[in-house]
């Protein structure tokens, strides 16, 4: 099975960058019931297809789909990276649209680090392709 497209999110904690994979498409049916891993001593991320339950599941399921991958390929080295919490962009109350457009800040998304006792930002996005090209390594686990 072929994965949906993908954009690789360079994130940065205080230990380093390290990359995550971000699905999309034309509607969220294409991109439903994908995880992506994460490697914690490698520029790598595995890719792979959630069984139903698993995608049913929420939290419990994403845990049990990263315990199945990491069993499959013989690995302990994969996290899962989630979305630790969104801080709010600049407010437009009370700003004409002139000051509001000077003054925007989009909201910030923070992720879980690859430890998972840490908090990640946003450092940079390329294309799977420039990933692969400057050395990531990408790994379809589909089961």
């Amino acid at each position: 099975m072929q994965h949906p497209e993908a954009t690789i999110l360079w994130l940065r904690d205080s230990g380093g960058l390290f990359p995550h994979a971000r699905f999309s498409g034309d509607t969220d049916m294409t991109t439903a019931g994908w995880g992506s891993f994460s490697s914690t001593n490698r520029r790598e991320i595995v890719l792979a297809a959630l069984t139903p339950v698993e995608w049913n599941s929420e939290e419990r399921g994403l845990s049990a789909a990263l315990n199945r991958i990491s069993v499959a390929l013989g690995r302990d080295d994969l996290r899962a990276i989630r979305i630790a919490r969104v801080e709010p962009g600049a407010s437009a109350a009370g700003l004409s649209f002139q000051q509001f457009r000077k003054s925007y800040r989009p909201p910030t998304v923070l992720y879980t680090s690859l430890d998972s006792n840490r908090e990640a930002e946003l450092d940079s996005e390329q294309s799977l392709e420039e990933f692969v090209m400057n050395g990531g390594v990408v790994t379809n686990a589909d089961a």
